[in-house]
């Protein structure tokens, strides 16, 4: 006996409904014997009520049957989840047209006329299995298509970059969801649409397309400044797609705006060169200030010394004078570097104050052929700042701004609340989204071009005649701007004018009810009243100083002696006998063999209760605090006047000291 020939996938399960007893038996033996997996039911109901459990992989009915007919199981059967994936043969002793058709329309796969040769319908069973297959195959890849499809456009939506698919005539194939935001209103119907129409609103392509590069040469081409969109910086990447004859089809267009990254590599540059030349400039100041300090002290001895009918006496206070101006210089320096050693006392404080304060003062230096205006908004936030290096922004910028007016014009200086949001931030990263005060300074003098607008914060860059001016004011400005956590943008065109924007964090409305008078009051100056003897140790590896602050502290009544370097002064230290150790060390941080930090650390090692007073001509912030937290009592800097240096001395020492207890 030849073996049944194979179902199309393993056995596959025949449900047979017939209440024809002889027709289910014959039914089952042929099919059985053809590979088939046979259920046979006489009853309809009873069958309906089994499929409903578990569908059949293949269905035979019969038309007519008692309660439940073919026709009607057929419908029901259509119903049932799954059920619309059966095959179904439906068999009749009528051969009659209407029931043909109303089997077909109630869902039937097949339709044949009894009597049935059971072993040519198990091969139209296999094959309306192998059709059932096969649909069943179409639906699942149509099914995967349209998953793949959709997860594509997802996909193809979800690229923050502007992609774009163009033929060769550059016209839009297709776009994706950041294009359509990116155009707003006018990127809802792009289809048909020119890149340069869309974009440039132009009628031809710009110079040297990127996209009509590729197109012509069939290579990707890359453009890093492309003119995209204007106001920004873009690039823009073409991909060619060939056909199967390897022609130029379609082409895939990227493009990312790279105004943020650039603003922020300029940020980042602008960083760095600051952070570099303030190392250069702290360095510069200990040397500068050392010699300032011994120009300043030896102007004062020799003034102190001249009888006070001398016409020398002029001559000296200009040496003391000219001192004073250096000491501010390089202050200057130290401040735009953010390597101050003085920390800025910065309190809450009302801006329109500080800048009607300037103007009072300033508005007499205005020419007269220069209009000064203000607008300064009634109820402006507080901010948390230093009143004093505010009004030398306003001076800086103002004075700037009025040497840019030489024929005259108008100066306007603005004050108002803003809020930086997302949008804001995504223009200007440098500018965290929140709120701020916004303070500009105005003018309409003869502007600048771009390549001077690059380097206006660099310092000792100046377009000033020599002698006009160090080019350090916009570098103070920049970087006590900075040092107040705010941000400042210029804005410049030649021949209209720059108006520069200074934004500064917010603080919430202080209460109002909160009144301490003792706040803002300056000390009262100290008298020279005598040392009575005091002793003090000075240590500085500068001879010229070490002699000029003994005879200038003598001269007030104190016991001086000097030290050249730490390793003397812990030898001199301990030199003296406990009860008559120095009372005050003045401790130069900077110099050979053991720096001051450790000199301190080892002096404080042999007597906890000695007052250390450093003084240095080194920037750095936080000096006074980690001065503080080593054990020192304060901090002097350099250069300081013989005042100064007696005044600080007697503040020193009249202090209550925390470690003369226990």
């Amino acid at each position: 006996m030849n073996p049944a020939p194979p179902t199309p996938s393993g056995l596959k399960r025949v449900c047979i409904v017939d209440d024809d007893e002889t027709e289910l038996m014959m039914s089952e033996s042929v099919l059985s014997a053809l590979g088939f997996e046979v259920q046979v039911y006489a009853n309809p109901s009873i069958a309906f009520d089994v499929l409903v459990a578990r569908l059949p992989d293949v269905l035979v009915l019969d038309v007519m049957m008692p309660g439940l007919d073919g026709f009607e199981f057929c419908r029901r059967f259509r119903e049932l989840p799954g059920g619309d994936a059966v095959p179904i043969l439906m068999t009749t002793a009528l051969d009659d047209l209407v029931s043909i058709n109303r089997a077909y329309e109630l869902g039937a796969t097949e339709f044949t006329v009894k009597p049935i040769n059971w072993t040519i319908e198990g091969h139209r069973l296999r094959y309306m299995l192998r059709s059932a297959e096969t649909a069943a195959a179409l639906r699942t890849q149509e099914q995967q298509a349209m998953l793949a499809k959709a997860e594509w456009e997802m996909t193809f939506d979800a690229i923050a970059d502007l992609v774009i698919i163009m033929d060769r005539d550059q016209r839009v194939l297709r776009a994706n969801r950041a294009v359509m935001e990116t155009l707003g209103g006018s990127g809802r119907n792009l289809v048909g649409t020119a890149c340069h129409e869309m974009f440039l609103h132009s009628d031809s392509p710009c110079d040297d397309c990127p996209t009509a590069v590729a197109i012509r040469t069939g290579q990707f081409k890359v453009s890093e400044n492309a003119p995209c969109r204007p106001g920004g910086h873009w690039s823009l990447t073409a991909w060619p797609i060939k056909d199967e004859r390897g022609d130029v089809s379609r082409v895939v267009q990227v493009m990312r705006d790279l105004t943020e990254r650039n603003l922020l590599e300029a940020e980042l540059r602008q960083s760095r060169k600051m952070e570099a030349i303030g190392t250069l400039a702290g360095g510069i100041a200990h040397e500068f200030n050392n010699l300032l300090q011994i120009i300043w002290l030896n102007a004062e001895m020799v003034s102190e010394d001249l009888p006070a009918s001398s016409s020398l006496g002029c001559y000296t206070q200009e040496i003391a004078n000219a001192s004073r101006r250096g000491r501010d210089l390089i202050q200057q320096l130290l401040s735009f570097s953010r390597r101050s050693m003085v920390r800025s006392p910065k309190a809450c404080t009302d801006l329109n104050p500080q800048v009607q304060s300037f103007i009072g003062m300033f508005s007499c230096l205005v020419p007269q052929n220069i209009t000064l205006r203000t607008s300064l908004s009634p109820s402006l936030d507080p901010i948390h700042g230093d009143a004093h290096q505010l009004q030398q922004v306003l001076m800086n910028l103002s004075v700037n701004s009025i040497q840019s007016m030489p024929q005259g014009g108008t100066l306007t200086i603005e004050t108002r609340n803003v809020v930086f949001d997302e949008a804001n931030h995504r223009l200007h990263p440098e500018i965290q989204p929140g709120r701020y005060v916004l303070v500009s300074i105005s003018d309409s003098g003869h502007g600048m071009p771009k390549e001077i607008q690059e380097r206006i914060y660099d310092p000792f860059f100046t377009t000033k005649p020599v002698g006009q001016g160090a080019g350090l004011g916009l570098s103070a400005v920049y970087g006590i701007v900075k040092e107040h956590q705010g941000c400042i943008l210029c804005y410049s065109q030649v021949g209209v004018g720059t108006t520069f924007n200074i934004y500064l964090p917010a603080l919430p409305k202080p209460d109002l009810n909160t009144n301490d008078s003792t706040k803002d009051v300056p000390n009262a100056p100290r008298s020279a009243a005598s040392g009575d003897g005091k002793r003090i140790l000075v240590v500085d590896d500068e001879a010229p100083i070490r002699s000029l602050m003994r005879r200038s502290l003598s001269q007030s009544g104190y016991s001086v002696t000097e030290a050249y370097d730490g390793l003397q002064a812990l030898r001199t230290f301990e030199s003296f006998a406990p009860a008559e150790r120095p009372e005050l060390v003045i401790l130069d941080l900077d110099m050979p063999q053991m720096n001051g930090w450790d000199c301190l650390q080892r002096i404080k090692t042999l007597d906890p209760k000695v007052l250390v007073l450093i003084t240095t001509g080194y920037g750095g912030a936080g000096l006074l605090d980690r001065a503080r937290q080593s054990g020192a009592a304060g901090l002097l800097n350099k250069p300081y006047s013989v005042q100064e240096l007696v005044e600080k001395v007697q503040e020193t020492l009249a202090a209550p000291n925390p470690t003369a207890s226990g």
